[in-house]
């Protein structure tokens, strides 16, 4: 049953300390606010200055890749005319050399061999140039 009963002693600790706890305490908030305050601000400052900071490097970076594309634009352009250059040099050696022309040769005259050997009459009604001189009379009298 004593557990029930009230107790007949002070507490040690008082639950109301009085107004000296919070004008102990008001010099500490004061403290602490300005402090805030000027984390804040300067917080602020270093983002726009990042900010700031970013938006030029990037544009120096753009510029630069635009620089660096244009640079590697003409470089191609001149590795890609002086490689023409030499493949077209190459190929007049090859086909000017004195191989190349024994070879032209012997093509030149199995040509001629096989269309003016036996076939000469033939070739002859095919590429007489008399047919142009017919052809264009014909025109002309039916167009008339």
């Amino acid at each position: 049953m004593s557990l029930l009963t009230t107790s007949t002693s002070k507490p040690g600790v008082a639950l109301h300390q009085g107004p000296n706890v919070i004008s102990s305490l008001g010099p500490l908030v004061k403290l602490a606010l300005q402090f805030q305050r000027l984390l804040g601000s300067a917080t602020f400052i270093l983002a726009v200055r990042t900010y700031l900071a970013a938006t030029l490097i990037g544009r120096a970076l753009l510029f630069a890749s635009h620089v660096a594309a244009l640079r590697t634009l003409i470089l191609s352009k001149a590795i890609a005319f002086k490689s023409i250059v030499a493949v077209r040099q190459l190929a007049w050696s090859l086909w000017n050399s004195k191989q190349s022309r024994r070879v032209r040769k012997k093509i030149e005259f199995e040509f001629f061999v096989l269309f003016l050997g036996p076939a000469n009459v033939l070739c002859l009604m095919l590429f007489w140039p008399g047919w142009l001189v017919l052809g264009a009379a014909a025109w002309a009298l039916t167009w008339r």
